[in-house]
């Protein structure tokens, strides 16, 4: 029941700047045309929400709060959802193993086995998501046009003249 809970609270959080988005009065050329329809607003809002920065050291810190929550706030909500799914199913298997062990001592070696696997599972999914948070908000920003690709420096080692010795050189990719 929590769970269903935590979902609508991070539903709710995440649609709230869409809902305020589409509520923002729209200019108008013609008075007699027909109010907007939800499939035009929610496309509009998706458009203006992805041309957005989203800060790096936020998507980390959403993901430390809430499993998922970098991705959420980095419009890869198909990941953030995916990881907190997993998460959720592991920390419930790990959950009903340890109620079960409590309640009867005797099928605690089989359950201590379950227990660990789901709660690895669940510590799992939230460490990826802290760890892939902060590159979700660069993929974003990136694909937005908002951040030009990472810069590359390299080392370059090829043969010398006549095969003796070697030229060491350094390759620079600013990108753009």
């Amino acid at each position: 029941m929590r769970v269903h809970r935590l979902l609508l609270v991070v539903a709710a959080l995440y649609a709230a700047p869409i809902a305020l988005d589409a509520q923002t009065p729209r200019a108008r050329s013609d008075s007699a045309s027909s109010p907007p329809t939800a499939d035009s607003l929610s496309a509009a809002t998706r458009h203006t929400r992805s041309a957005e920065y989203r800060s790096p050291r936020t998507a980390t810190v959403l993901a430390v709060l809430l499993v998922g929550g970098g991705h959420f706030y980095s419009d890869e909500a198909g990941r953030g959802a995916l990881l907190l799914g997993i998460s959720a199913a592991g920390t419930a298997v790990a959950v009903r193993a340890f109620a079960h062990c409590w309640n009867a001592a005797d099928a605690c070696e089989r359950d201590d086995r379950v227990m660990i696997a789901g709660a690895a599972v669940g510590w799992a999914a939230y460490l990826t998501g802290i760890l892939d948070a902060h590159d979700a908000a660069h993929r974003h920003n990136r694909s937005a046009g908002l951040e030009p690709p990472a810069r590359r420096v390299g080392v370059l080692v090829a043969p010398g003249a006549g095969g003796a010795g070697a030229r060491v050189g350094v390759s620079v990719a600013l990108g753009r």
